[in-house]
């Protein structure tokens, strides 16, 4: 793998709503993300609009997490900045998150992300 930084985005669809409007959930997510990686979360920003949808972003030494959601159209946008790591990687399995419901014991929020 490349020592550089690396860029890595998609335009996801078919996901489920549940985890698009869910601003805490999004939070847990995304960290729990970072940490998976072996890295520790930096600054992040989270917001949530009205009448839905968030926006979240989050840093860290190596890992620059942004993402988009319009719960309405069940769709994401997920862009991923890294160095050392395999963004692809973390695109896929963010993506698969995505697309399952929301439960209180989904397996993302389980250590291994």
């Amino acid at each position: 793998m490349s020592m550089g930084w690396s860029l890595h985005t998609a335009d996801l669809r078919q996901l489920e709503p549940s985890w698009l409007d869910d601003e805490s959930a999004l939070r847990e997510l995304l960290y729990r993300t970072v940490q998976h990686e072996g890295l520790h979360p930096g600054m992040s920003l989270f917001h949530h609009f009205t009448p839905q949808g968030v926006s979240a972003t989050i840093v860290s030494a190596g890992l620059r997490i942004a993402l988009h959601s319009w719960p309405e159209h069940r769709a994401a946008t997920l862009d991923v900045w890294c160095r050392g790591l395999d963004g692809s990687a973390i695109i896929a399995r963010l993506s698969s998150v995505l697309a399952v419901p929301l439960t209180s014991s989904a397996p993302a929020l389980s250590p291994a992300v």
